[in-house]
C-alpha cells in the first residue's frame, strides 16, 4: 500500500463545521475536497455543546458519524484528521484559536456566514459550502423529530445507524418538549 506523506508541498484543507448531525452534504463535501486538496483537517465547531435543540449530539458522537462513514466510503484515514473546536467568547480571537488546535492550512471550507467573514477578515483563503440539494442538519433533525422517514435518504447508513442507536429521536423529543419544533 502506498503511504500518503504530508510534505510541505501537500496542499491542506480545513472543513469547519457542527455536524449535527453529519449527512450525506458534508460526505460529498469532503470527497470534492479531497479531489483538489491532498488532505484534510476536520474541524468539529461548537464542540462543547450537545442535548440543546440546535446542537443535540456530543462532539463523540458526531465523531463516530464522521470517522463510520468515511470508513463505509473507503475514504483512506490518512487523508483526513478530525478536531474539536469548543467556542470562546471573543470572535476576534477565533480564527487564531481554531488555528492553534487544527494547525496549518491552505484553505478553509464552511457554511457559518460568522466563521467565512472571520478567515477572510483574517486573509485565508476561504470557500463558501453551498447546500447540496435540499439537505440540512435542520431539516434531518425535524424529520427525525416529527418521525418522518426523510432524513433516512439524506443521511449515510451508517449515521441512521447511530442515530438508531442513541436514540436520536427520544433525545430530540427530551430537548423539544413533546409539542416538538
Amino acid at each position: 500500500m502506498k503511504k500518503i506523506r504530508k510534505s510541505k508541498s501537500a496542499s491542506i484543507a480545513l472543513f469547519l463545521g457542527k455536524f449535527q448531525p453529519f449527512h450525506k452534504g458534508h460526505l460529498q463535501m469532503i470527497k470534492n475536497i479531497l479531489k483538489e486538496y491532498d488532505f484534510i483537517k476536520i474541524a468539529i465547531g461548537s464542540s462543547q455543546k450537545h442535548h440543546e435543540k440546535e446542537n443535540p449530539f456530543t462532539r463523540k458522537e458526531r465523531e463516530n458519524m464522521i470517522r463510520s462513514t468515511l470508513k463505509k466510503e473507503s475514504i483512506d484515514k490518512r487523508k483526513y484528521k478530525i478536531y474539536f473546536i469548543p467556542d470562546i467568547p471573543n470572535d476576534d480571537a477565533y480564527v487564531d484559536h481554531a488555528k492553534k488546535i487544527t494547525g496549518k492550512f491552505d484553505a478553509i471550507f464552511t457554511g457559518n456566514p460568522l466563521n467565512l467573514f472571520l478567515f477572510r477578515k483574517a486573509h485565508h483563503k476561504v470557500h463558501r459550502i453551498k447546500r447540496l440539494g435540499n439537505i440540512s442538519a435542520t431539516k434531518i433533525r425535524n424529520s427525525l423529530l416529527n418521525n418522518t422517514k426523510t432524513y433516512k435518504s439524506l443521511v449515510p447508513k451508517s449515521v441512521y445507524k447511530i442515530l438508531k442507536d442513541i436514540d436520536g429521536k427520544k433525545r430530540l423529543l427530551k430537548i423539544y418538549g413533546q409539542g416538538g419544533i
